[in-house]
């Protein structure tokens, strides 16, 4: 289903927005350089790539296809907050507290934080280090 993803994305895109996707796609050239190249304005390519962002972002909304996440750009957190995170997030929030009210513990509170995140990098990747996978 990935394969098709760029097709079905793209299907309803006109030939200037095919032609920037394609362009940044098999090149990498920014949209500086793509505008170049195109005889256009660098905003106009930028209006482009939002066209065909919305679009795909619709596409995810409705299931048509599947977007590793992180891929559409725009939110900080596409999906839910896994389990593990949200704890997390409300321990260090609790250590805060703590280090607030008890500031001689605040060095032992910034050991157990690194530890913490550390695990819950090495749980999340299996142990290669990195960013974990939803």
């Amino acid at each position: 289903m990935l394969r098709e993803t760029p097709r079905l994305i793209l299907a309803e895109a006109t030939m200037e927005e095919q032609a920037v996707c394609e362009a940044m796609l098999t090149t990498g050239a920014t949209q500086e350089e793509i505008a170049r190249r195109l005889g256009t304005t660098r905003k106009s390519v930028e209006r482009r790539l939002h066209r065909v962002r919305r679009r795909a972002r619709k596409l995810a909304a409705a299931g048509t296809i599947v977007v590793p996440v992180g891929q559409l750009g725009g939110d900080l957190v596409n999906g839910p907050l896994d389990l593990r995170l949200l704890v997390l997030l409300l321990l260090g929030v609790f250590a805060a507290y703590i280090a607030y009210m008890h500031p001689a513990a605040g060095g032992a509170l910034l050991v157990g934080a690194g530890v913490v995140t550390l695990a819950y990098i090495l749980m999340g990747t299996g142990g290669s280090g990195g960013p974990p996978t939803p």
